[in-house]
């Protein structure tokens, strides 16, 4: 049912070229063409998922006065988000990060057009400036830790494998200097330990969208998350990411570990 959804929201958006992706086998990776370019992807699934978010539900759209605006995207994943900002803003000055390496030479390789106006690093974002563990999931779901897990019995409570790699961290408290007309964060688990360190820069950012992410067997920390944003002095907006449960006292699902995913909108009142 849900492919078949995606389907017709394709066929109303005249994404034609799209189509045989809803159905094409998972984690093959293929080049398409978006806006008459050429565009890499990794994962057929996810890409149409992102695909629809961004460019069908323009979930990141915001406005601004400026000829210029400034956008820090913390998880750019292929690159998608970007094409979207530059399709938005064609002059928006654009700081984007992405921890996995084969993501990252996608990314970069999809965004050559503009990368005048793009600044985009390696990196993992944390608390401090160190090294993270990070495993790759081979599409849009990838997150780091902070202590390699040698036991795979823990690995498995946290629903992950011991296939990590060692990537570098930087905080992002430290390109929270200037105005930001929009903070895009999708960290996979990471937004709340990065965001506590950012406190003091909040006030920087017009808009931010963070994508909250609660693992299985690991603490909840959603309130901490919107008292750093209340704190800040952002409204906000909620909407449930890909995990819901239709009896929850009974049975809570779980997508890729996670019994809670939601994606909030955080803007200034005006």
């Amino acid at each position: 049912m849900y492919k078949f959804k995606q389907f017709f929201q394709l066929l109303k958006l005249k994404a034609y070229s799209f189509l045989g992706l809803v159905w094409a086998k998972r984690f093959q990776a293929k080049t398409i063409h978006l806006n008459g370019r050429k565009f890499r992807i990794t994962d057929s699934a996810s890409f149409v998922a992102m695909y629809l978010d961004i460019f069908g539900h323009e979930g990141y759209k915001f406005e601004t006065q400026k000829v210029e605006p400034y956008i820090i995207d913390c998880g750019a994943n292929i690159g998608l988000s970007l094409v979207y900002f530059n399709q938005l803003y064609p002059n928006a000055k654009i700081i984007a990060f992405e921890p996995d390496p084969k993501l990252f030479d996608i990314c970069k390789s999809n965004t050559t057009y503009f990368e005048e106006q793009l600044r985009l690093y390696p990196y993992a974002l944390w608390n401090e400036e160190t090294t993270l563990y990070f495993e790759s999931e081979g599409a849009d779901a990838g997150r780091v830790e902070k202590e390699k897990i040698e036991n795979e019995e823990i690995a498995s409570t946290k629903n992950l494998t011991q296939n990590l790699i060692e990537v570098k961290a930087v905080r992002l408290q430290k390109y929270l200097n200037q105005r930001i007309d929009l903070l895009k964060i999708d960290i996979e688990g990471a937004e709340v330990t990065v965001l506590e360190d950012c406190v003091d820069s909040l006030h920087w950012v017009g808009n931010l969208f963070v994508e909250f992410h609660s693992f299985e067997n690991s603490p909840q920390r959603l309130g901490q998350l919107l008292s750093i944003l209340e704190n800040a002095g952002f409204r906000y907006y909620i909407r449930s990411e890909g995990v819901w449960s239709k009896n929850p006292f009974v049975c809570r699902d779980l997508a890729a570990g996670m019994d809670i995913q939601l994606g909030i909108w955080a803007y200034r009142a005006i």
